[in-house]
């Protein structure tokens, strides 16, 4: 019964301290819960019979208790351990509680013996500083009983605050048991006996060690060394006029080994126990059988102490219910909390979607009427540029060609290059302008962007644009003016060009003239081959087998047996013959197939022949009326010239106008391309800056999503 009250003690304490960690209850009436749950407890310890373990360094005190466990939980090493107290309580739990100086503590597993050393590293004077107690809980006898064994430091060279700590620990103990590994008590163990505090208690004092005495006596001889110890020490109580001291002479390590077999086993892999006895001989010799029996006699719990239990359970039973109300009160309140900040939450999400999606719209129609309006605006002014340009080239043309021997084909190239210069200085100043334009809208972009992401609550990056460079083509046609336009000339030339490309192409079929040949001698070769092959195939099966008769066995009338040949047609041999026809059959039919790929590869060598013979003949044809095409287009350059000598004056004029008008074509459709370029780049950087602004808006509400969905996540956890 009080395993479960210790356990619904622990569970009281561990909701209130969790109510009053969330601060959203009255604290002052959860400290009066727990003043009345640390009452409980105290009237329950006393409840408990608690038993102290005294005594000196290295007398078997550990290993004592571990028999008493029934199990090497506690450790048994030769290093003076850490000044601290430790109790063990009787329960169906296994583990271990460490606690430290500064509040916290640790659980520990201490079902193995591995586990029960890595428990024992908390033990060791030299690791650990910082330990205050360890809480053992493991069972030892019935889960009834109530019982608390505790360990207590040594007895030599304790501190002060030490010496006043174990004194609690053992005024509040039922019974103190003095464990001692030699023939008399020292005298601090006789001032412990003889103590007021000690009046009313159970006390014992354990002689431990008594193993040695088996080692080279007799049963008999040991037994009786034994019972003169105890029969000293009795006499030393006596005259100490220390009285109800019961005595009694146990070897702790003897019975632990005789009851814990993963002990014992690995002690006689050890060197120095390597001569180790059955193990069903230590548990006679250890003599812990009578302690043990007496000792837990003294565990039967009366009437008194059942109505004190029962009334402790009333009590806990108020402070539940009171607990469980507070409860369901603070849930309700954490319910609407979280409801209500559930609902702000995603407020605050769509709150930030609607103000990246209008920031986006707000802006893209800013540039896009940014955008229209320079481009209007750009177009109007290369226009008036143009015509002025426009105008300047009849008086370009007469600076440069002043009369019939300036009007050479130099000249109209300098004129148009000269004029070529005015649209690139237009060009350039557009660029600039274009340039000018993109900064200027990526500063505005850039600010009512930082002014809009200030009246939200978020971290949203800077704008931030990277130079683009511009996207422009400057139209820079030079020694392409041809102001001569005389249709027949330009027809022979063309004729020229045509049969020159006609002849190349020809040449290059020509000669493959010499590799063709090769390539016929090299088909012939491989005709003789086949034939070759076929003739050695039809050797190689020779004749074909005629027919065979089989022959039978006849019984006549004498019953004489004999064998004779019997020619009827169902019973002739054929399998030969079969097999010689279906070998003729395959040999002739792989000569025939490099027979038909060979003659397909001989026409087509032919065939190619065949065309470099008419392609020679075409040839020659043509380099005729190459010759014939050269010489009639000289002598209609010839009367061309002619006739420009006798009208040189018209024929300047007709020049200088067919100029000026190649140029203007050639300069509008520069500078139209230009403007057409200045759209395009200017919508190109247009759509780059909305991607950058879509990115990064995207990027940074995406993310405050994200938390947000965190948060609710949290929330709908708790």
């Amino acid at each position: 019964m009080k395993k479960d009250l210790y356990g619904r003690i622990d569970e009281l304490e561990m909701n209130i301290n969790q109510l009053i960690n969330e601060e959203t209850t009255d604290t002052y009436e959860l400290l009066e819960i727990a003043q009345e749950s640390t009452d409980i407890r105290e009237a329950l310890e006393k409840a408990t019979y608690k038993a102290a373990v005294v005594g000196s360094f290295a007398v078997g005190k550990s290993t004592f208790l571990n028999a008493m466990l029934g199990q090497a939980v506690l450790s048994t090493a030769d290093f003076e351990k850490n000044e601290i107290i430790t109790t063990i309580h009787n329960s169906t739990h296994t583990n271990a509680t460490v606690h430290f100086k500064d509040g916290t503590s640790i659980l520990l597993p201490i079902n193995t013996l591995e586990e029960c050393n890595h428990l024992n590293d908390y033990l060791d004077k030299n690791t650990q500083q910082e330990v205050e107690f360890i809480n053992i809980q493991y069972a030892f006898l019935n889960p009834d009983d109530e019982v608390i064994l505790m360990d207590t430091p040594s007895m030599k060279n304790l501190s002060p605050e030490l010496v006043e700590q174990t004194k609690i620990s053992l005024k509040d103990a039922d019974a103190v048991i003095v464990v001692i590994a030699k023939r008399e008590l020292d005298e601090k163990e006789i001032d412990l006996l003889k103590a007021d505090y000690m009046e009313g208690k159970d006390k014992f004092v354990i002689v431990n060690q008594i193993g040695a005495y088996y080692n080279n006596n007799s049963k008999a001889a040991a037994d009786l060394k034994i019972e003169n110890v105890k029969l000293d020490i009795q006499e030393q109580l006596s005259k100490c006029q220390v009285d109800d001291v019961k005595i009694y002479a146990v070897d702790s390590r003897d019975y632990l080994w005789s009851v814990d077999s993963e002990l014992y086993y690995r002690q006689r892999k050890l060197a120095k126990f390597n001569e180790l006895r059955p193990q069903e001989d230590y548990a006679e010799r250890s003599h812990y059988k009578e302690f043990s029996k007496d000792f837990f006699e003294l565990l039967r719990t009366d009437n008194k102490e059942k109505k004190l239990l029962n009334d402790l359970e009333d009590r806990i039973v108020v402070l539940e219910e009171c607990i469980r109300e507070i409860k369901d009160a603070d849930f309700q309140l954490k319910e609407d909390i979280r409801r209500q900040r559930k609902e702000e939450l995603l407020e605050e999400k769509t709150r930030l979607m609607n103000f990246a999606i209008n920031l986006k719209q707000e802006l893209a129609r800013d540039m896009n009427q940014f955008t229209d309006t320079y481009l209007h605006t750009i177009e109007q002014e290369v226009k008036t540029e143009q015509e002025k340009i426009g105008k300047l080239v009849p008086e370009h043309i007469l600076n440069f060609i002043p009369n019939a021997a300036a009007n050479t084909y130099e000249n109209h190239q300098k004129v148009y290059k000269d004029i070529q210069r005015e649209s690139r200085r237009l060009c350039d100043k557009f660029r600039n302008s274009l340039q000018n334009f993109i900064l200027s809208t990526n500063e505005y972009v850039g600010k009512k962007y930082s002014d809009s992401i200030k009246s939200v609550n978020v971290n949203i990056p800077k704008l931030k644009f990277s130079h683009q460079e511009l996207k422009l083509s400057y139209q820079d046609e030079t020694n392409l003016i041809e102001i001569e336009d005389f249709s027949w000339e330009d027809g022979l030339k063309q004729d020229i060009k045509e049969l020159e490309m006609s002849i190349a192409q020809i040449s290059e079929q020509i000669a493959k003239n010499d590799e063709l040949i090769d390539e016929k001698n090299q088909l012939l070769k491989q005709y003789d081959q086949i034939e070759i092959d076929w003739q050695n195939a039809k050797r190689s099966l020779g004749q074909r087998p005629s027919s065979a008769p089989i022959f039978q066995h006849r019984e006549q009338n004498e019953g004489v047996w004999f064998w004779g040949k019997v020619a009827q047609p169902k019973q002739i041999d054929e399998s030969e013959g079969k097999d010689w026809d279906m070998k003729y059959e395959n040999f002739y039919k792989t000569y025939e197939e490099q027979l038909h790929k060979w003659y397909e590869a001989v026409d087509t060598v032919e065939e190619q022949l065949a065309d470099i013979v008419n392609a020679k003949r075409k040839i020659q044809v043509l380099n005729e009326d190459l010759a014939s095409t050269n010489q009639q287009l000289q002598n209609i350059m010839d009367e061309h010239q002619l006739a420009r000598l006798k009208n040189a004056e018209y024929y300047l004029n007709r020049d200088r106008e067919d100029l000026g008008m190649q140029i203007n074509i050639r300069i509008n459709k520069t500078l139209y391309r230009f403007i057409d370029d200045i759209k395009l780049e200017s919508y190109r950087q247009n759509g780059e800056l909305k991607r950058i602004i879509n990115k990064l808006l995207n990027e940074a509400i995406q993310h405050e999503a994200e938390k947000i969905d965190k948060q609710i996540e949290k929330l709908l956890a708790l």
